[in-house]
């Protein structure tokens, strides 16, 4: 009798608990029609930026110039350019020969700010102009540009930069620094027209990519692109310099006509 009642008892004390780990283990075995699946969080794939957005390397493959007293007017023998463009900013460096004469430029462009048509760039030109090997002419240009974008097609910059102008002589091994340094203001102002496998460029500006004259100088230029099939681009530009146009004499000094082979890439 007290054996029946124990076991009673037992069975009545242990009875939960042996349900409550059935039920443990079969919520475990068998998942939830509704409860939600969880899954491992993926990392974000990353997606590299490259700094530029094109380059273009552009070589000369024929220059003429109309002869005077100038050594600038010599014919062009060869030109190499490399030019890097990013949203907010811009590296050009350019190698210019000449019979007796050489021009190194290094050009640079940031652009801290870009508004839907207006982009503010800060520029900074280095110049360098070897002559005969006895003269080298350095100039270093800084200053403010302004681009104005109104639409996809046609596009205006002006610019307005201030030159520091050095003259070094070098006599066999004798070297002579710069007699004075000179102070000057160059200013530019173009408009570009993009249309389909063309891009017209119209130029009035007082500095050019190789040359870098006083303000009284001036220079026009009209340059037409062609891109037959990318990334071959062709360029023909025509450039006319003037001295004195805003003087009572105003005097036409050369004409110089380039035409170039562009690699986009």
């Amino acid at each position: 009798m007290k054996a029946n009642v124990f076991l009673k008892a037992s069975f009545i004390l242990l009875f939960p608990l042996v349900a409550q780990f059935v039920y443990a283990e079969t919520e475990k075995s068998v998942p939830r029609i509704n409860a939600p699946v969880e899954q491992e969080e993926q990392p974000l794939p990353s997606v590299e930026h490259p700094l530029f957005e094109k380059y273009s390397f552009a070589g000369l493959a024929g220059g003429f110039h109309t002869k005077n007293s100038a050594p600038e007017a010599e014919n062009v023998l060869g030109q190499a350019i490399f030019q890097a463009d990013s949203k907010h900013l811009q590296i050009f460096v350019g190698l210019q020969l000449q019979y007796q004469q050489a021009y190194l430029t290094t050009q640079l462009e940031i652009r801290p700010f870009t508004f839907e048509h207006i982009r503010p760039a800060l520029v900074l030109i280095g110049n360098m102009d070897f002559y005969d090997l006895s003269t080298l002419d350095t100039c270093q240009l800084s200053g403010i540009s302004l681009e104005f974008r109104p639409n996809n097609t046609v596009f205006f910059q002006t610019s307005g930069l201030f030159i520091l102008n050095y003259l070094t002589l070098c006599e066999l091994s004798d070297r002579k620094d710069y007699v004075h340094p000179e102070h000057a203001i160059a200013a530019r102002l173009s408009m570009c027209v993009n249309l389909p496998k063309t891009t017209l460029t119209f130029m009035a500006t007082t500095y050019e990519r190789f040359l870098y004259r006083s303000y009284e100088n001036q220079s026009y230029m009209a340059e037409i692109s062609f891109t037959p099939f990318k990334p071959i681009q062709m360029t023909l530009t025509a450039t006319v310099r003037m001295h004195g146009l805003f003087s009572l004499t105003p005097t036409y000094d050369e004409t110089d006509l380039n035409f170039a082979i562009k690699y986009l890439f």
